[in-house]
């Protein structure tokens, strides 16, 4: 089933919007403001936040709630507090009916948003009437005028919240906090007259009615021109819904081109996977030309380089032919000297021979001996005198 889970810390905060929590802190404050005395019991205290800003004040505070939800919130808002307040407040998870509050008495009860979810309230002020300590009063705030939360059983105006006073219970104050009503009950030993009001409780309850009707008629007025401007764009909205219908044919002739277009993009794909499985033989058969070409190359220039170097054996054998020939026709040159030299010597020998052994020669080589020994005297006699 679901719980009517109140989430006032938070919004306290401004974690549910900063606008909603500046309302939402006015309400809480003006609580505080009007919670009297020393001791407090927070009737429905949700999330815990009014009950903790009292306990900053040094007051005493008891808040319950029936959800354990709440409770456990309200606890680890609680553990972030300084000492000194922790001491000052306490949550309970109770149902206020029956949960057994002794001999205790309470300067102020609130009752923060929790009628508007109960069918018979004025059992609710009884009991608290019997927990008020002399002087003693019950905050309440309640929403002001219809708000279709699930688990709203009523709807408060100015007569509800007339019918809360009991026979010891009198309105002492009513404040309208903008889509809250807050009212302040004390007790008392005047019968109240129930359908007797107040003038001036009246002419505030006018006056907040005026305010909020005034409030309808400028957002009823805002909301009109709004519905004005809508139909402008509406109308607008449809002569671009026009111009959309046509640009929406445009677009489904395109897609049909485009759809075309991707079947012949796809059989180009096809092809370009042919053209490339092509071109990957070509390019092995590439590959393979180019080594044979690079191989015949390599043959030519080799053969080219065989044929450069018979060209210079050849030369160089030319050549040596040449030399040879040079070189034999020398050596026959030399030879045939050698041949003259030889013949001439044996003729200068035989010469030589005959004149050696005929009686002039013998003449002949005894005179030069005997002048070569003569020479070799004198040399010596010359070397003496000197000396």
């Amino acid at each position: 089933m679901k719980k009517p889970l109140d989430r006032i810390s938070e919004a306290y905060f401004n974690k549910m919007g900063t606008k909603f929590g500046e309302k939402v802190r006015k309400r809480i404050h003006w609580v505080c403001e009007n919670s009297k005395g020393e001791k407090i019991l927070d009737v429905g205290c949700s999330q815990g936040i009014t009950s903790i800003l009292l306990g900053r004040e040094g007051k005493q505070v008891l808040g319950i709630d029936l959800l354990k939800e709440s409770i456990e919130h309200a606890d680890n808002l609680l553990s972030d507090e300084a000492e000194i307040t922790k001491q000052n407040v306490e949550f309970k998870t109770a149902n206020f009916m029956n949960f057994d509050f002794g001999e205790e008495k309470y300067d102020t009860i609130i009752m923060g948003e929790i009628l508007e979810h109960i069918t018979d309230p004025q059992r609710f002020i009884k009991k608290a009437s019997q927990l008020l300590a002399d002087d003693g009063q019950i905050v309440i705030t309640v929403p002001f005028g219809i708000n279709d939360y699930f688990d709203h059983k009523k709807t408060y105006f100015l007569e509800g919240l007339i019918n809360l006073q009991l026979d010891n219970i009198k309105i002492k104050n009513v404040n309208f906090l903008g889509e809250w009503v807050g009212s302040i009950l004390t007790l008392t030993d005047e019968q109240p007259e129930k359908k007797v009001v107040d003038t001036r409780l009246l002419k505030k309850f006018e006056s907040e009615i005026f305010n909020r009707e005034r409030n309808f008629l400028s957002t009823i007025k805002k909301l009109e021109k709004e519905i004005i401007e809508i139909q402008e764009v509406e109308k607008k909205s449809s002569h671009l819904n026009k111009e959309l219908n046509t640009k929406h044919d445009i677009v489904k002739k395109k897609d049909l081109e485009i759809t075309q277009l991707e079947n012949r993009v796809q059989n180009l794909s096809q092809e370009s996977e042919t053209i490339r499985a092509e071109n990957t033989l070509l390019q092995e058969e590439k590959k393979k030309y180019k080594y044979q070409y690079e191989e015949q190359k390599r043959l030519n220039q080799e053969n080219n380089t065989r044929e450069e170097l018979v060209g210079i054996f050849k030369k160089e054998n030319d050549l040596l032919k040449t030399e040879v020939k040079k070189q034999l026709d020398l050596r026959e040159r030399e030879l045939k000297e050698l041949g003259d030299i030889q013949h001439k010597h044996y003729v200068l020998e035989k010469r030589y021979l005959a004149l050696y052994d005929s009686f002039l020669g013998k003449v002949t080589l005894k005179y030069w001996r005997f002048r070569k020994k003569l020479s070799n005297i004198f040399r010596r006699s010359k070397g003496v005198s000197k000396a």
